[in-house]
C-alpha cells in the first residue's frame, strides 16, 4: 500500500518520464480495439447474409410444397413446412447458439389474417415410417406445442427447464396416445437426455380419465424403452424415427423480430394459390452480436492480432526505453564533459590572463620573459586539449574512415617507446619486452600509433620509481603493464569516457586532459577489436586484439 501512494505521488514524474511508452500501448490499444470492431462488423454483416439465405431456403422450402396434388389442405401444407424447417434452422446442439436465431412465418388468407403463423416458441415430432406402398419414407408432423397449450398446466415452461438443464441434448422417448380415425392424438410425451441419460421428463394430459383411453398406442423409436409392464398391457406398439424439433428463440430476438418488423434483418414474401391462403411472409432476425463474438472466427483472428500488437508495442516500447537510457547517459556525458573541459580550460585561461596583466602594468619586467613563457606554455595546453576535442569528435563520427595498411604492431611499439626513452631513464623504469615478430596486420598505422602513444604514456606516469613494464607485442595483440595503483573495480570501465582522470592516487601523477584513453577506445571500436584494462599482480594492463582467431593469456588471466 505504501508503494501505491508513493507511485500515486510520483505520478507526474512517471507520466513525463514514461508518457511515449504510455502512448505506444494507448495507440496499440486503439488499434487492436478498433482491429477487433471492424472484425466484428465484418462477421455480424457474414451472419446477416447467412440469414438472407436462410429466408431464401424457407422460400424454396415452401414453393416445393405449393402443389395441390400432392399436398391436400393447408395444415398438411404448414406441417411439411415446419418439417423442413429443422433441416434449415440452426441445431448445432448448443441452447444458447440455437436462442440467438428468430424466425417470424405466417401464412396469410385472402383478407390479410394470420391463418397459420410461427411467432413463438415451437416443439414438434418427427415421426418417420416406411410407406410400403409408396415404397418411401414417410414424415409427419406432430405439434408437441399445440398439445402442451391444451393440457395447460405448464406442460411447456416444463419442458422448457428441461431443455435447458441438459443444454438442447434431448431426444422424445416415447408418444403415448390414441387414434381418432386416422389423426394420432397425443396424451403423454417422454422426453430423456442424449449425455445424462437417467434424467427424464414425463409431460401429461390433466383430462378426466387420466389416460384411461381406449386402445392405447405406443410410438417409440427403440423398443428397448418399453418396460416389460406396458408389454405385458393392451397396447398397441408402433416403431418409427422421432426426431424433436425445438424452435426455442430468446425472448428479447423473437420480441424484436415480431414487434419490431423494421429490425428484422432478412425478409422474403410470396403468394400462394388454393389451400384458401393467399401469401405467405418469411422475417428473420439473429443476434449477430454474439454470433459475430462467438462463432470461433473472431477468436482465431483477434487473438493473432493482439499477440503481433503486443509484441510490437513491446518491442517499441523496450528500443524507446533504450533510447531514452542512451539519451541521458550520452546528456550526463555531454555535461560531464562540458564541466570537465571549463574547468581544465579555467587554469590555463587564468594564467593567462595573469601574465598578460602583468606585462600590461609592467610588473616586475625582470620576469617579462617568464610570463610570456607560461602564456605560450598555457596557449599550447589549451590548443592541445582543443586538439584533442577535435580529434576524439571526428573519430567518433560514424562515417569515418580508416586507412588500413600492412604494418608491424612491434615496430610500431618501438617507434612510440623511442618518445618515452628519456623519461623511463629518469624514473628508472625496467621495460621488459616479450615480443613476437611473426609478420604483419591490416590496420590503420597512424591511429593504432596514438592507442600505443597512449598506453605506453599512461605506463611511464603511472609506473613507480624503479617500477616494471611489460610489453607484450605479437602479430595482431598488444598488452603493456605497468607497476603502480591499481584502478578501483568500480572505474575500470569510467576511464574510457572523456575527460575522466580516475580517483585521487592517480590524479596525482596525471597532468592531462584525460581524453586519451576515450579517443583509443574509439579508434580500437572503429577497429572492431577487443581491448580493454585489468588489475593485475602489482599494477595495471592495458591491452587490445585486432582478430580472435587466436588465443592468448594475459598476466591477469
Amino acid at each position: 500500500m505504501k508503494k501505491m501512494k508513493q507511485l500515486w505521488k510520483q505520478r507526474k514524474m512517471i507520466w513525463r518520464e514514461y508518457r511515449t511508452a504510455f502512448l505506444i500501448e494507448i495507440i496499440f490499444l486503439c488499434v487492436a480495439l478498433a482491429a477487433t470492431g471492424i472484425l466484428i462488423r465484418m462477421s455480424e454483416r457474414n451472419w446477416e447474409t447467412k440469414l438472407e439465405l436462410m429466408t431464401k431456403n424457407v422460400q424454396s422450402l415452401i414453393q416445393s410444397n405449393l402443389d395441390t396434388k400432392k399436398v391436400k389442405s393447408a395444415s398438411e401444407l404448414k406441417n411439411n413446412v415446419y418439417i423442413g424447417l429443422r433441416d434449415i434452422m440452426p441445431d448445432t446442439k448448443n441452447r444458447e447458439w440455437n436462442s440467438k436465431f428468430g424466425l417470424h412465418l405466417e401464412f396469410l388468407d385472402e383478407s390479410g389474417n394470420a391463418k397459420y403463423e410461427l411467432a413463438d416458441s415451437e416443439v414438434g415430432c418427427i415421426w418417420t415410417t416406411y410407406d410400403e406402398e409408396n415404397t418411401a419414407l414417410e414424415k409427419t408432423w406432430i405439434s408437441l406445442t399445440d398439445r402442451f397449450k391444451e393440457w395447460d398446466n405448464g406442460a411447456m415452461q416444463e419442458f422448457e427447464q428441461f431443455y435447458r438443464e441438459q443444454d438442447g441434448h434431448v431426444r422424445i422417448q416415447k408418444l403415448k396416445g390414441y387414434y381418432n380415425g386416422n389423426v394420432f392424438n397425443v396424451r403423454e410425451v417422454q422426453f430423456q437426455g442424449t449425455i445424462h441419460e437417467d434424467e427424464t421428463l414425463e409431460l401429461r394430459t390433466n383430462s378426466a380419465g387420466d389416460l384411461s383411453f381406449k386402445n392405447p398406442v405406443y410410438r417409440v423409436a427403440n423398443l428397448a424403452d418399453v418396460s416389460d409392464e406396458e408389454l405385458d398391457s393392451d397396447v398397441t406398439l408402433e416403431q418409427g424415427g422421432m426426431e424433436l424439433f425445438a424452435f426455442l428463440p430468446s425472448p428479447i430476438v423473437q420480441a424484436t423480430l415480431v414487434n419490431h418488423p423494421n429490425k428484422r434483418q432478412a425478409y422474403a414474401e410470396g403468394t400462394i394459390s388454393g389451400y384458401n391462403l393467399a401469401s405467405y411472409q418469411i422475417g428473420m432476425y439473429a443476434d449477430t452480436f454474439y454470433l459475430a463474438t462467438h462463432d470461433g472466427n473472431l477468436k482465431n483472428f483477434t487473438i493473432p492480432i493482439w499477440l503481433i500488437g503486443q509484441g510490437a508495442a513491446a518491442f517499441l516500447i523496450i528500443v524507446y526505453l533504450y533510447l531514452q537510457k542512451k539519451r541521458k547517459e550520452l546528456a550526463s556525458l555531454r555535461n560531464t564533459f562540458i564541466n570537465a573541459m571549463a574547468h581544465e580550460m579555467k587554469t590555463p585561461a587564468a594564467v593567462i590572463k595573469n601574465s598578460a596583466e602583468c606585462l600590461e602594468e609592467g610588473i616586475r619586467p625582470e620576469k617579462q620573459s617568464s610570463y610570456i613563457k607560461m602564456i605560450q606554455t598555457e596557449a599550447d595546453h589549451m590548443n592541445d586539449l582543443l586538439m584533442s576535442m577535435l580529434t576524439y569528435t571526428r573519430l567518433s563520427d560514424s562515417e569515418y574512415d580508416l586507412h588500413k595498411s600492412d604494418c608491424s604492431l612491434k615496430e610500431l611499439m618501438e617507434s612510440c617507446c623511442e618518445h618515452y626513452r628519456e623519461r623511463i631513464a629518469g624514473k628508472n623504469i625496467q621495460v621488459i619486452w616479450d615480443a613476437e615478430d611473426d609478420g604483419t596486420t591490416k590496420c590503420d598505422k597512424k591511429m593504432l600509433s596514438m592507442v600505443m602513444d597512449n598506453f605506453i604514456s599512461n605506463a611511464v606516469r603511472f609506473c613507480i620509481d624503479g617500477g616494471v613494464i611489460r610489453l607484450t607485442v605479437t602479430k595482431d595483440y598488444v598488452s603493456v603493464y605497468n607497476d603502480g595503483h591499481q584502478i578501483p573495480p568500480e572505474q575500470l570501465k569510467e576511464i574510457w569516457t572523456p575527460m575522466y582522470l580516475g580517483d585521487d592516487a592517480r590524479k596525482k601523477n596525471s597532468g592531462t586532459s584525460g581524453m586519451g584513453l576515450a579517443i583509443s577506445a574509439v579508434i580500437l571500436k572503429a577497429h572492431h577489436a577487443d581491448y580493454g584494462v585489468s588489475n593485475v599482480a602489482e599494477g595495471v594492463e592495458f591491452y587490445f586484439r585486432l582478430n580472435s582467431s587466436r588465443t592468448y593469456v594475459r598476466l591477469g588471466a
